[in-house]
């Protein structure tokens, strides 16, 4: 059984919106996906390549002795991983795309902190820095307090500078991107970010007690059509029964069923305006989610929820959704989607064309757990890898 009454937002890289979140379920899946993969990816946070200029783009900032030009070194580095990556076609999550492949077409290419140069509106808090500082952080390879390169991140530095120039490029204000030395220098640097997939993943996953490290290894290597992490987990079921992993994972799904079954209920509700309480209960009733019953995980949010679902008093458990809602909704000033009439009727603002679903086979997973984002970083290492790196 896993106790989720402490879950709170821990990343400030993940920010809860009414849209995608109306009953605040996002403090629960971030928590149990932290425990599963550890801090350091997001939805956001999943490419090694990023990861990798990000660390580079520290180790030159925290070189540089002027404060003033600090984080304009940062932002340089940045740009240059954007530009190299689009010179060598590998255009993959390249934060700041649109604009960077603007100014590469355009050749006319500047690189520093004026807004001209930038990749984004705000390079500091949109780019690499905003999102991948923290995670390399939390993973021992900076101290952002102290200016300063962990051990095993000097070890990654290292093996990328002694492979490849890129301090001659660190004193540009423009950039060549027009020869053909360029365009060369691009597929070294592509190269030489794949030597160090290994050692970077090692690093940003390290704080995961769960070994999934090797198993998603072992799951590549098989070559499965669909390698989502959705595959992974049945192949986990079936392959590794009694693995700690799979157990997380089996606690989890569990937790995510029931998850999803108060999503669906909800969104139901938001098709219902206008209507009685004991109508919407009813049309509940009589389909398919009212025969599932609701794992007694101790997910104090939706505790109650659970206990009235589970005893079909459906009229009841709706009435503990929306207030559900109305708590999650009070923090953001946002107005509430559903409410209740004093007459028992469902006051609906943000309406949905959602139906209840026609559940005929196993309940599909709600939210992914950053399992999303991790095979990602895995099919980064063991797919891609193969083809870069190879110097």
């Amino acid at each position: 059984m896993i106790n989720t009454s402490f879950l709170t937002l821990l990343d400030p890289r993940i920010k809860p919106s009414g849209s995608r979140d109306p009953l605040g379920f996002q403090t629960i899946w971030v928590q149990l996906g932290r425990e599963l993969v550890g801090k350091n990816l997001t939805t956001i946070t999943s490419s090694i390549d990023n990861f990798i200029i990000a660390l580079l783009a520290c180790h030159y900032s925290f070189l540089e002795e002027n404060k003033d030009k600090k984080m304009e070194k940062f932002y340089i580095v940045e740009q240059l991983g954007a530009y190299f990556r689009i010179a060598g076609k590998r255009k993959n999550n390249i934060m700041g795309i649109t604009q960077a492949e603007k100014n590469y077409a355009a050749k006319k290419i500047k690189l520093g902190s004026d807004p001209e140069a930038q990749i984004f509106g705000n390079q500091k808090t949109s780019g690499l820095w905003g999102y991948y500082s923290s995670a390399l952080m939390m993973s021992g390879l900076i101290n952002k307090d102290k200016n300063k390169i962990e051990e095993e991140g000097i070890k990654i530095i290292n093996q990328i500078i002694n492979k490849f120039p890129l301090d001659k490029y660190l004193t540009l204000s423009t950039l060549p991107v027009d020869n053909d030395n360029f365009e060369e220098n691009s597929k070294i640097f592509i190269n030489v970010l794949g030597i160090v997939y290994k050692d970077m993943v090692t690093a940003i996953l390290k704080k995961s007690e769960f070994n999934i490290y090797d198993k998603a290894e072992i799951f590549f290597k098989l070559d499965i059509k669909n390698n989502s992490y959705k595959e992974f987990y049945v192949w986990m079921k079936n392959t590794y029964k009694d693995e700690p992993l799979t157990k997380k994972i089996n606690a989890i799904k569990k937790i995510d069923n029931t998850l999803w079954v108060a999503s669906k209920v909800f969104e139901f509700c938001r098709t219902q305006k206008g209507k009685k309480i004991n109508e919407v209960a009813d049309a509940i009733k009589k389909s398919s989610l009212s025969n599932i019953l609701l794992d007694q995980s101790e997910i104090v949010k939706i505790k109650q929820f659970i206990e009235f679902w589970n005893n079909k008093e459906f009229d009841k458990a709706i009435r503990e959704l929306i207030e559900v809602h109305k708590k999650a909704m009070k923090p953001r000033s946002s107005a509430n989607w559903v409410s209740l009439e004093t007459n028992g009727t469902l006051k609906v603002t943000v309406a949905s064309k959602m139906n209840l679903p026609d559940l005929k086979e196993e309940i599909p997973w709600q939210y992914n757990y950053f399992l999303h984002s991790y095979m990602s970083v895995a099919y980064q290492v063991y797919i891609e890898g193969k083809e870069h790196g190879k110097s």
